[in-house]
């Protein structure tokens, strides 16, 4: 990390002239976000569950709601010029009220970036080892984590230069997936199957929103250095909607035409492409869960932003080492449960009250999250639909 230029903000408001980002940088930054394996596997959830048509449309509307809610997540960023973490001081009160909010977002951003390091490093050790005969997962990780977390640690405009780099890169090996999808046989063919009835309509939707509504509470830490609410709107939902749809598609695709939800299988002899495009598409998502675990963790411990992303870069490499990957099901599970409900909370507060909670708790806020939480967990247990939302992995 050493010769990083490190972004000089923590979560104090970004100044007015440095807000210079338009509608195109947030666009990248979210795109390079979306591109990852998870979204393949969410859109190959979708088949054969349901017929082409009805999955392509579930695919569509889930991915149009969690990205005008992250879109409108960011409008916090825009107006006030400060990250996402303190949204919560600004709905749940200036003293204990925001632990909750504060805790949850590290703990739901540190274990995706976990998840995603370890997931990552294990794929990439099973290429090397085809390709070399060399394994050693412990070290892959260990690398894959460290250079992730170095965008991270440097900030928001190395971020930026980053997605600026790759997002292209990225995107052409996404229509490179395509264009082997289509001439591998009959696609009209392999979309014509037969569904199996496994989930309702709902349950669908609600795992293509469960997979990246988490964004939805980060989305400030971004939309602080946009010009205006416009642009910010506008690009977060091009690359969360737009992007996040079209690599549904692919799973969905993949599952189809294969039997498998990922597309990298189909590259065999190009091993070292494949690992590459593996490596890359995580490092343009865990970079920005990195940087706002770090922001988050800003507000409760006051030392240097980028010193605390490097204390959270080291901690998420411990559990993805630890193989959290092999147990994450039952928290996540739980962030299912109180995310949905704690963000309805901080948005409602912030379209119909629009100023900070005065007093250090706001019980109301609090309450009200927990009843949310409550009742997803009587709608899974009562009518069989699921409250615990899935996340992607």
């Amino acid at each position: 990390m050493i010769g990083l230029n490190f972004e000089v903000y923590g979560i104090e408001p970004i100044p007015a002239i440095e807000r210079k980002s338009g509608w195109l940088d947030l666009f990248l930054i979210w795109a390079g976000s979306s591109i990852c394996l998870p979204s393949f596997v969410l859109g190959a959830m979708l088949v054969p569950a349901f017929a082409w048509k009805d999955a392509l449309a579930i695919n569509l509307l889930g991915n149009l709601v969690v990205g005008l809610l992250i879109a409108a997540g960011g409008i916090f960023g825009v107006r006030s010029g400060r990250p996402a973490v303190l949204m919560g001081r600004h709905v749940f009160g200036s003293g204990a009220g925001q632990l909750l909010p504060t805790w949850l977002l590290i703990i739901s951003m540190l274990g995706w970036f976990a998840v995603i390091t370890a997931l990552t490093g294990q794929s990439i050790n099973h290429l090397l080892q085809q390709l070399t005969g060399f394994s050693s997962p412990a070290l892959v990780i260990i690398i894959v984590g460290v250079i992730n977390s170095s965008t991270a640690v440097a900030g928001y405009k190395r971020i930026r230069s980053l997605s600026l780099g790759l997002v292209p890169l990225l995107a052409l090996a996404c229509v490179a997936i395509t264009y082997r999808l289509y001439h591998l046989g009959s696609l009209p063919a392999a979309l014509a199957y037969t569904p199996v009835s496994t989930m309702s309509f709902s349950q669908g939707i609600n795992i293509i929103i469960g997979g990246s509504i988490a964004g939805a509470l980060i989305a400030s830490d971004y939309s602080r250095y946009s010009r205006g609410v416009g642009g910010s709107v506008v690009g977060t939902l091009g690359g969360t909607f737009l992007v996040s749809f079209l690599l549904g598609i692919l799973g969905m695709m993949s599952q189809a035409v294969t039997g498998n939800w990922n597309p990298l299988l189909l590259f065999e002899g190009y091993e070292w492409l494949v690992l590459v495009f593996t490596f890359l598409a995580a490092w343009t998502t865990n970079d920005n869960l990195l940087y706002s675990c770090g922001l988050a963790l800003s507000n409760l411990v006051p030392t240097s932003r980028w010193i605390n992303t490097v204390i959270c870069g080291l901690l998420g490499i411990v559990l993805a080492l630890l193989g959290i990957s092999e147990h994450i099901t039952s928290w996540l599970n739980l962030l299912s449960t109180v995310i949905p409900a704690l963000l309805g909370v901080l948005l409602a507060h912030l379209v119909w009250m629009d100023r900070a909670f005065p007093e250090k708790v706001n019980w109301k806020a609090l309450l009200a999250t927990a009843a949310g939480a409550l009742a997803a967990c009587l709608v899974d247990q009562f009518f069989g639909i699921p409250g615990h939302i899935f996340y992607g992995i």
